[in-house]
Formats: C-alpha cells, sequence, structure tokens
C-alpha cells in the first residue's frame, strides 16, 4: 500500500471520528416527557379567548404564552376567531380543574380545533395568577403535543396543585425538551447530516455532503410523524388535569356519597352547560347499596365527561359498581351524580350478572376500562374487597 493511499484513509478516518463527535454533540436530552400523538401542523398557532377569560384568568393565560414563547421552538399569539379556544367556565364537582379537548381530523397533522379549559368550581377567579397559569400551562401543552408524566416536579404531572406546591410556577425544561422534540428542525437537520457524513466517510471517503441530503430529508419528515402513542386519524382526544389522585380504595369510598351496583341506560349525550361539552347522561338502575341514601329499585342519574364511545364512558346495558359525588351545579343538574376521579370511580362487570346472584362476593369482579389515570387503586377489584374498604 502507497504512502499516499495510508495518508488518504487516514484522513477518512479522522473525518469520520469527527463527525461522530459531532453527533454526540447534537444528541437531544434524554427524555423525560411523554406524547399524545397530536401535532399542529406549523409551530406557529393562534388561540382565542372567550369572553369568560377575564381578570386573573386572562393575565396568567398571557403569561402562559409568553412562556411559551420565550423558552421553546414553538409560537401563541392570542386573536379571536382561531380554531384554539380558551375558555373558562364552573362544570361542578367534575374532579377535574382543567380540561383539553383535541380534534385531529385525517392525520396527525391536521388537527381542526382545540378547546382548553378551566374549571371554575376548583380555579376561582381569586386564584392567583401563577396558580392559574401552570394549570393553563398544564392545558395547552396537551394540545402542543404532550402527555402526562410521572414526575410530580414538572408540570405535565397528572394534576397541576402537587408541582404548584413543589414550586412549579412555568415550563420545565422536561415540557421544554418535549414540545421542541415535536416541532424542532434545525436540531434534526444537523445531527441527522452528522450521521450520514459519518457513515459515507466510513464506506467511501469520495462520498459527497450532497449525497446524503435525501437521507437527511426523509430522516426529518420520518420524526415529525412518530408519536410514542400513536394517533387514531380522525378522532377526539381528552385529557384532563385532575383535582385528586386517590392512593387507596378507602380514600375513594371517603369521597363517594353513593357507591351502588346497577345496571346503566343511556339516555343522551348534552352540551348543556357550556353548549361545546358533552356529556353522557345515564340513568342507573339501582341493584346493591353499598354506601348512601338510595334503595334498590331507586334510578340514579349519573353524567361523565365525553360522549358516547369515549374511553372511559359507560355504555348503554352496562352493569357497573359505581362511586358517586354530588355534580355540584344549580338547578335540575343538582340532583345528578359524577363519578369520582373522573372515571376512577367506574368500574364495569367482568362477565354476566350472574355472577351477582351466586351469594359469593370475591366471585363478582369489576374492572376499569381506563387503567393509565395516575391513581394507585387497583384497576380490578371484587365486591368483598370494595366492601372491606367502607
Amino acid at each position: 500500500m502507497s504512502s499516499i493511499h495510508r495518508k488518504v484513509k487516514f484522513r477518512a478516518f479522522l473525518t469520520a471520528l469527527s463527525c461522530i463527535v459531532l453527533l454526540h454533540s447534537f444528541t437531544t436530552p434524554a427524555e423525560a416527557y411523554e406524547r399524545n400523538g397530536i401535532k399542529w401542523p406549523f409551530p406557529t398557532q393562534i388561540i382565542s379567548a372567550y369572553t369568560d377569560v377575564t381578570g386573573n384568568y386572562s393575565t396568567a393565560l398571557n403569561q402562559a404564552i409568553t412562556n411559551f414563547n420565550t423558552s421553546t421552538q414553538v409560537h401563541l399569539s392570542r386573536h379571536d376567531g382561531a380554531p384554539w379556544v380558551a375558555q373558562v367556565q364552573s362544570y361542578g364537582a367534575v374532579d377535574w380543574e382543567g380540561m383539553s379537548k383535541t380534534n385531529t381530523g385525517n392525520g396527525v397533522y391536521t388537527v381542526t380545533w382545540a378547546r382548553s379549559k378551566v374549571n371554575t368550581a376548583y380555579i376561582p377567579a381569586s386564584t392567583a395568577v401563577s396558580r392559574i397559569k401552570i394549570l393553563w400551562l398544564h392545558e395547552l401543552c396537551h394540545v402542543w403535543g404532550l402527555g402526562h408524566t410521572t414526575n410530580p416536579r414538572t408540570v405535565m404531572y397528572w394534576n397541576v396543585a402537587t408541582p404548584y406546591a413543589n414550586g412549579i410556577s412555568s415550563l420545565t425544561s422536561d415540557e421544554i425538551n418535549g414540545i421542541n422534540s415535536i416541532y424542532r428542525k434545525g436540531a434534526i437537520m444537523k445531527r441527522t447530516k452528522a450521521i450520514g457524513v459519518a457513515i459515507a466517510v466510513l464506506i467511501c471517503a469520495t462520498c459527497t455532503l450532497s449525497a446524503c441530503s435525501t437521507d437527511t430529508t426523509q430522516a426529518q419528515a420520518d420524526d415529525g410523524t412518530s408519536s410514542s402513542h400513536g394517533q387514531t386519524n380522525g378522532s377526539t382526544s381528552t385529557e384532563f388535569s385532575r383535582v385528586k389522585l386517590y392512593e387507596t380504595l378507602d380514600d375513594l369510598a371517603a369521597d363517594s356519597s353513593l357507591i351502588v351496583i346497577g345496571t346503566a341506560e343511556a339516555v343522551e349525550v348534552t352540551h348543556d352547560i357550556d353548549g361545546l361539552t358533552p356529556f353522557s347522561v345515564f340513568n342507573v338502575a339501582v341493584s346493591e347499596v353499598l354506601k348512601g341514601d338510595v334503595a334498590v329499585g331507586d334510578t340514579v342519574v349519573m353524567r361523565q365527561t365525553d360522549g358516547e364511545g369515549d374511553p372511559g364512558v359507560l355504555e348503554d346495558g352496562q352493569t357497573a359498581l359505581l362511586y358517586l359525588t354530588p355534580t355540584g351545579l344549580d338547578g335540575e343538574l343538582a340532583s345528578q351524580y359524577y363519578p369520582v376521579g373522573v372515571t376512577a370511580g367506574v368500574y364495569v362487570l367482568d362477565g354476566d350478572v350472574a355472577a351477582l346472584s351466586a351469594d359469593n362476593d370475591s366471585a363478582a369482579t369489576f374492572s376499569h376500562t381506563v387503567t393509565d389515570t395516575g391513581d394507585s387503586i387497583p384497576n380490578v377489584l371484587s365486591l368483598e374487597e370494595a366492601k372491606d374498604s367502607l
């Protein structure tokens, strides 16, 4: 081998090594966030605020918008007529203080509308601006594409009260890295270019940068459509900031005014609180009472956030063990009940109703239909365990 050939190979090796070092410098931080599968087509969006977003609610929303604009690669501005709407309303004792609902048309890039809501039943107008701000941040992060985390020192923890009590009032590095991972551009181009050059030099010292450009573009597109949770096209997703997370079944039972077993009859999906938010309403024919001032044969009216067929919502004809609390709403809605803990208080009967008449409480089991809620209570429960918790 000639000295010229050795020099060429040595230079190729040094170039490849330099590219690998460069690649390492562009590696994104370790993921301490969760994606929910949502992504807007552009990182610049507009949000409208309903007329009820005034005072501290409005100030906190503006501060949250500024936090995104100064800390992340997305940009949000506030103007009327946008498909993304901020709203403030009392939804009663529904056990969520904030909610985000997002519709994604025919693909991950086609967000058709989004709504971010604050429940004044838990967050009154006198609430500190910093407390409302972190709630807006949480709900807006959902619409940008982030899911819940298990870290109580992040904005995206299941209930906002916990990180706020831990001193969190602005986006943490987890939310910033998460949003930037969804909407980043330059970082991806630099990192994938380094990969392409390093591989090319190892294969052939004469590979040019232009020969790698196609791979770089494709890698960026693949990253833009990826998600840790996937995405169902043409769907509407709903996420909540919970008021309380339940550690034990005893706690769930203690917060329940009624605990009954009954069979649900779907009545309607109504938008009777704000004209926008769907609630499924059921007549529940009570077959057994574990707690509360009702009798076997009575009918209890229960409502759940979201419409028929959404995850966690009872279906017509299902028999369930229900942990219920009064809605705290006005008028005729005051006599209705919400499940405690949004979906935590809904356990659907496993198998046939015959298990309930077998005079064996351990044989009748009930299951959550939504298991990823942040609660620590069991997802499968026997009737015997339910009675033991009282």
